[in-house]
């Protein structure tokens, strides 16, 4: 595994684009493969370099991220970017490993509800499953890194507010999992 200094530099922002994950799920028609590519490419054009390209989820329930390989290797060839897959179980987690993805993406919600909403299990369940990410990644040599979204930190779509303080817990939590980074996430 490269130092994950080297993606994200110390002392310094790094946002991430999350478009094709994240912002095109409520459209009627998801862009193709190429159209996906372009994106990337006119966005790495306008600066910027971290990618989350798509979900490792089963392609017969998700097939908007079937092509996931192909956006994969098209940040690949783009010098300084990297690619980010999120996972939301061990599964998932093993697809991306073998993948030749720079970051593999886990979710924990900040609110107990959201997190029964969103994964059908528990935080606890949710952080044990992390942990059990994170040692398979420990057992191969160039392995993509583990980083955590902790969703709803600033407030729960179910549960309402949410306490900084729990925030900040489940972040130690999941450094003590075994994450290389964690991000709050609305």
């Amino acid at each position: 595994m490269a130092d994950i200094g080297d993606i994200y530099p110390p002392n310094r922002v790094s946002l991430r684009e999350v478009g094709l994950r994240d912002g095109l799920q409520m459209v009627a028609r998801y862009p193709d493969t190429k159209g996906k590519i372009a994106w990337i490419e006119q966005e790495y054009a306008a600066g910027i370099r971290h990618f989350e390209i798509g979900s490792f989820l089963p392609k017969s329930r998700y097939p908007e991220f079937a092509d996931i390989g192909a956006l994969i290797d098209a940040v690949a060839s783009l010098s300084g970017a990297s690619s980010t897959g999120l996972t939301p179980n061990k599964k998932g987690a093993e697809n991306g490993f073998t993948s030749g993805i720079t970051e593999i993406h886990c979710v924990v919600s900040a609110s107990e509800a959201h997190n029964q909403a969103n994964l059908r299990r528990s935080q606890v369940d949710t952080l044990r499953e992390i942990g059990e990410i994170c040692a398979l990644r420990d057992q191969l040599e160039n392995a993509p890194f583990v980083g955590v979204g902790i969703a709803m930190s600033f407030g729960c779509s179910i549960a309402g507010q949410v306490d900084p303080a729990q925030v900040l817990t489940l972040a130690g939590q999941c450094f003590d999992m075994g994450a290389d980074m964690v991000s709050i996430a609305d």
